[in-house]
């Protein structure tokens, strides 16, 4: 149940990610408005924190998957947890004076995390069926969002605006 389908896609994210906060750290990117810039990161630092805790969960599930164990239930519920924050800390960012795209790529993530949210707390309950549906439902906004994604943030966090 990876992310978008496909690992080279996250591992993709998580560098571009990584070289963000290196940049944003150093000072190196500041030229961009501090809105766009702000919803940019907030996206990123969530992408990341998702990934991560995804990779716990599908270790659970390589190692049972048939049936539910502690660890499932466990690394599904802190999923889901960490959706939820995420969402929240993006809708936040969001105050609409945000490029389209970086707006865009924002809400895209939003629903994202929304269905996978949904589809850890059907997993925890044991709704695998369910769970496994919503997984496969997010794929067409992840390959929306891998379609904007990178030209936007690229050109947003190296000042091109």
């Amino acid at each position: 149940m990876r992310r978008r389908g496909r690992m080279s896609g996250s591992l993709c994210r998580a560098s571009i990610a990584a070289a963000v906060a290196m940049a944003l750290s150093l000072g190196i990117v500041q030229a961009a408005p501090a809105d766009d810039v702000g919803t940019a990161t907030t996206v990123l630092a969530a992408q990341l924190a998702f990934i991560k805790q995804q990779a716990v969960m599908n270790k659970c599930l390589a190692a049972s998957p048939t049936k539910n164990t502690p660890c499932i239930r466990r690394s599904s519920l802190k999923l889901a947890n960490i959706s939820d924050r995420r969402m929240k800390l993006i809708q936040a960012a969001i105050d609409g004076t945000e490029q389209a795209c970086v707006l865009t790529v924002a809400r895209q993530e939003i629903a994202y995390l929304r269905i996978w949210r949904d589809g850890a707390r059907a997993l925890n309950r044991n709704e695998r069926k369910k769970a496994r549906r919503l997984f496969i439902s997010s794929q067409k906004i992840g390959d929306a969002q891998d379609a904007i994604q990178p030209q936007c943030f690229a050109a947003v966090l190296a000042g091109g605006g």
